[in-house]
C-alpha cells in the first residue's frame, strides 16, 4: 500500500469517524481492513498506526509499541490468557471469543468466585497474558499481570499511557489513546484494537497454512 493510498484511506476514515454512533466507526475500520485482506495487502504495522480522532477518545496505537511483536508472541504461545475487569471486560471477552474461533488455547480469566489470583497462577513460560486496563487502572488486573510476568509469561498490555502501571510488566504495549476531557469513555477504540489483532492473527495463520499446503492441493483448490 502506497503512502498516497494510506492518506486517502485515513481521510475517508476520518470523515466516517466524525459521524455519531460507535458502531459506524468500528464498521468503517473493519471494512477497510477486510478490503486489504481480500486484496492481499493487509499490513498490521500500517493499520495499528492509525490515529483517528473520535468524539469520545482517540484510536492511537503507537508504532513503537510493537504491534507485529504482539501478533508473533500470540502465534508462538502454547496458551493465551485474557484479562480485563469493569468497563474493559468486553475487550477480554471479545479476544477470548476471537482467539477460540482461530483455535488458539484461549482462557478468559473471569475472576469468578474471587479466584483471579489462582487463575493467573496458571500462566507460565511459553504462555501469553493479554491484559487490558485504562485509567483508573484496576488493581487486581495489574497484580495479575505482575504475577504472570514473574512466572515467565509474556504480557501484552492494552492500555492508554506508556506510564500505565500495566505497561510496567508488559513485553509489548498497545497504546489506545483516551481523551481525559470526556466524561463518558467509549470502548470503540480498544475493541477496534482487539479486532485488528485477531484479524492480523487470522491472516497470518491463513498465510502459514497456504505455504504448508502441498503443490497438488493448491492446484486442486485453484481448479475448484
Amino acid at each position: 500500500m502506497t503512502g498516497r493510498d494510506m492518506s486517502r484511506k485515513k481521510a475517508s476514515l476520518g470523515d466516517e469517524i466524525e459521524t455519531p454512533g460507535g458502531a459506524t466507526r468500528a464498521t468503517t475500520l473493519y471494512r477497510a481492513i477486510k478490503e486489504d485482506i481480500i486484496r492481499g495487502s493487509f499490513s498490521p504495522r500500517e493499520w495499528l498506526r492509525i490515529d483517528g480522532k473520535l468524539p469520545a477518545g482517540a484510536y492511537v496505537l503507537d508504532a513503537q509499541s510493537g504491534a507485529i511483536n504482539a501478533r508473533d508472541l500470540v502465534l508462538a504461545a502454547d496458551s493465551v490468557f485474557l484479562l480485563a475487569q469493569k468497563r474493559a471486560f468486553a475487550v477480554a471477552t471479545y479476544l477470548a471469543y476471537g482467539l477460540a474461533q482461530l483455535e488458539f488455547r484461549a482462557f478468559l480469566l473471569d475472576s469468578v468466585g474471587g479466584m483471579l489470583r489462582q487463575q493467573a497462577g496458571m500462566t507460565r513460560r511459553g504462555s501469553v497474558l493479554i491484559a487490558a486496563s485504562f485509567r483508573s487502572y484496576t488493581r487486581e488486573v495489574v497484580e495479575a499481570a505482575e504475577l504472570a510476568h514473574t512466572q515467565g509469561a509474556a504480557v501484552i498490555a492494552i492500555t492508554d499511557q506508556a506510564v500505565s502501571p500495566l505497561a510496567k510488566f508488559a513485553r509489548v504495549t498497545l497504546l489506545v489513546g483516551d481523551d481525559p476531557t470526556v466524561q463518558f469513555r467509549s470502548l470503540v477504540a480498544p475493541l477496534c484494537a482487539a479486532q485488528a489483532l485477531v484479524m492480523a492473527l487470522g491472516y497470518a495463520i491463513a498465510e502459514r497454512n497456504a505455504k504448508k499446503a502441498p503443490p497438488g492441493a493448491k492446484k486442486r483448490a485453484a481448479g475448484s
